[in-house]
């Protein structure tokens, strides 16, 4: 039995298994193969007046709140910028170069974040199909090397990466129907939940103290819901 090798490119039947596994913000049917960065390149091309040399190969940089810059970073992230790769839809031969590579494996990593509903994904999966999507290098590894590109949450047990420039202070830029939808039912599971808590611990107290049973409002509450969407590293960073 023969095995053919995967071309090193992302492939229209691999987005369609990927759009049920992470839910992609995509219609397969209407793919055209270009990626998300392109609109961002060429927004930044037009209004500010850019050089193609600058942004045919760029990608937005948001640097973490704290991040310590080191003599000579500004120069050696501008001359990153510049690295030219072949693009996550393009059929071509891989080109020579470790920095040429993995800057290529940063753009699909990019690329399947930015049509994911949520902008984000879990590490793990991620690594697990890493040989479907041309991927040969270590996923956290390039991750962890790019933190003005991704955003790595290791709350909990499972680890996930986040798209950072889709983010401001926790919360999606620009949300779709899906994601709002999402959130609302979460707040209202978090809602029913806390009211039990509330009769429930308001009942003990009736039983001892022989009082009446009063519930408060749900806009008397304040503070943080356990669950909330909001991302305390990611508000830090805006």
């Amino acid at each position: 039995m023969s095995f053919k090798k995967r071309g090193p490119f992302v492939s229209l039947q691999l987005m369609s298994r990927w759009k049920n596994l992470v839910g992609l913000n995509v219609s397969i049917g209407g793919f055209v193969g270009v990626a998300k960065v392109e609109e961002w390149r060429e927004v930044e091309y037009r209004e500010k007046w850019l050089s193609e040399f600058e942004m045919n190969y760029a990608f937005p940089i948001n640097l973490p709140t704290g991040f310590k810059i080191e003599k000579g970073f500004r120069e050696e992230l501008k001359n990153w910028q510049r690295v030219a790769y072949v693009k996550p839809y393009e059929r071509k031969d891989m080109s020579r170069g470790v920095e040429r590579f993995e800057k290529r494996v940063v753009a699909i990593i990019h690329e399947l974040l930015s049509l994911t509903v949520e902008k984000m994904v879990e590490v793990e999966r991620l690594a697990h199909f890493r040989k479907d999507l041309g991927i040969e290098v270590n996923v956290r590894e390039v991750l962890l090397k790019h933190p003005w590109i991704f955003y790595v949450s290791t709350k909990g047990s499972t680890q996930t990466v986040f798209l950072r420039e889709a983010y401001s202070k926790g919360c999606l830029i620009d949300p779709n129907p899906v994601y709002n939808v999402r959130r609302k039912m979460l707040e209202l599971v978090l809602l029913k939940n806390r009211h039990s808590k509330e009769l429930s611990r308001t009942g003990d107290e009736t039983h001892e103290e022989k009082s009446d049973v009063v519930i408060s409002s749900h806009d008397d509450w304040e503070g943080e819901r356990d669950g909330d969407w909001v991302l305390p590293i990611l508000m830090k960073s805006d």
